[in-house]
């Protein structure tokens, strides 16, 4: 939790491959205190990010040169044998994205600040990572609530 903080504020700014592993120092960390505890006593856990993040932001839009499997083996090692089930991609374009960051009343972390190439780079990165892998479902964040807590439903369901 320290570390995410520390990675999100704006007055850390680390070269790409520093965050890339302070990202999977981070999700170890998670992963062992929270997660694998939560799954042994039989309960749902949500994340709100995983390694399909780590592979959209610091692959795709930080644009880290490293042979995919071997961040495969590094993001294997973060997760401690622990894989999603489901995963739900909220698919927002970028510019619809910032636009909601913007109206709401907290200030934005050191990513979200980013530039709009960055974000495109993410979103992109998500994109190619949802077309590979068919755990992923994708929801389409442009439509209303409803429709978005519906669609949820049924996956889940």
């Amino acid at each position: 939790m320290e570390i995410r903080a520390l990675l999100l504020s704006a007055r850390f700014s680390p070269v790409p491959e520093a965050e890339l592993f302070l990202f999977l120092a981070d999700r170890a960390q998670h992963v062992s205190t929270c997660i694998v505890p939560a799954l042994a006593a039989g309960r749902w856990v949500l994340c709100d990010r995983y390694s399909d993040s780590t592979l959209a932001y610091q692959l795709a839009a930080r644009r880290l040169v490293t042979q995919n499997n071997r961040l495969q083996s590094m993001l294997d090692f973060a997760e401690l044998g622990v894989k999603p089930d489901t995963t739900l991609w909220f698919d927002l374009p970028p510019q619809q994205a910032l636009e909601r960051l913007q109206q709401r009343s907290e200030t934005p972390n050191r990513l979200d600040a980013e530039s709009m190439a960055f974000h495109q780079g993410v979103y992109d990165g998500f994109l190619e990572i949802a077309k590979k892998t068919p755990r992923i479902h994708r929801i389409d964040a442009t439509q209303g609530i409803k429709s978005i807590q519906q669609h949820i439903q049924n996956i889940i369901t």
